[in-house]
């Protein structure tokens, strides 16, 4: 995180103290004190976004929901397409290959 952090504020200095860690397991079950996030919001009326670097498969389909749910922007980075391609229409995949169909399959969900 360090790494990412320090990259970001090099582009954009404005970023330093607004951007924190947060781990979380991305596919646990909300509970009924969660709201569907994984995770606490600890200012509600902030604006957050979500960077994930080496989302695999479809932790990037769950971290792009993440993004969507908390309206802000987002910086995805997958890896690899492990899963990812199960939902994907086969003459999609057959035609564009596996990783160009999920990407592509992302963007209308």
């Amino acid at each position: 995180f360090d790494l990412i952090l320090a990259a970001a504020v090099r582009v954009a200095p404005w970023t330093a103290d607004k951007v924190q860690f947060c781990e979380a397991d991305l596919f646990a079950e909300a509970g009924a004190s969660k709201s569907v996030l994984p995770f606490d919001i600890a200012a509600p009326g902030d604006q957050h976004g979500c960077v994930a670097v080496h989302a695999c498969g479809l932790a990037t389909d769950r971290c792009l929901e993440i993004a969507t749910l908390l309206g802000g922007p987002m910086a995805l980075m997958p890896c690899c397409y492990s899963g990812a391609t199960k939902e994907v229409p086969f003459a999609l995949r057959r035609a564009l290959g596996k990783s160009l169909a999920a990407d592509i399959d992302r963007t209308y969900r």
